[in-house]
């Protein structure tokens, strides 16, 4: 099985980060947050432990280093870095439902502009808050279905 250590990858996350301003949060032997700030109040914390992991409202993905193909972890690699930048940059919102004010699920979307009609169609549930979060609060959209 081949491995690259998430830890090594540090100085190449902080380097493509640089215009976001990160901020360590952690930094113990074996795990390291780092945190994003919007000028809206949003944060994302990035944390590298013994996988690549983003957190980002009540959304979250684990992107995982231990893989038997090394161009597979290269993958997981370049997928989380993906996702990462298309958050930043509004490609990309989360999907955040709640059922009586409880989390009910999350997920990462495509897309500048929410689809409404899609989202209330994939859920198939009446009742249900939708919180579309983008990295740029102003895109923000909250609906019921």
């Amino acid at each position: 099985m081949n491995e690259i250590d998430p830890m090594e990858m540090l100085d190449d996350i902080l380097q493509r980060l640089e215009a976001y301003h990160p901020e360590i949060e952690t930094k113990q032997d074996d795990d390291i947050s780092i945190r994003l700030v919007h000028g809206g109040g949003k944060e994302l914390f990035i944390d590298l432990d013994d996988e690549f992991s983003i957190f980002f409202g009540d959304w979250h993905c684990h992107y995982s280093p231990y893989n038997y193909d090394y161009n597979r972890y290269a993958d997981e690699y370049q997928e989380f870095l993906s996702d990462l930048f298309d958050i930043l940059e509004n490609r990309q919102y989360t999907v955040c439902t709640y059922r009586e004010n409880e989390w009910n699920g999350s997920w990462l979307e495509d897309g500048k502009i929410p689809d409404i009609d899609k989202i209330r169609k994939d859920i198939g549930a009446d009742g249900i808050k939708v919180v579309c979060s983008f990295w740029d609060s102003e895109k923000d959209i909250v609906f019921q279905t």
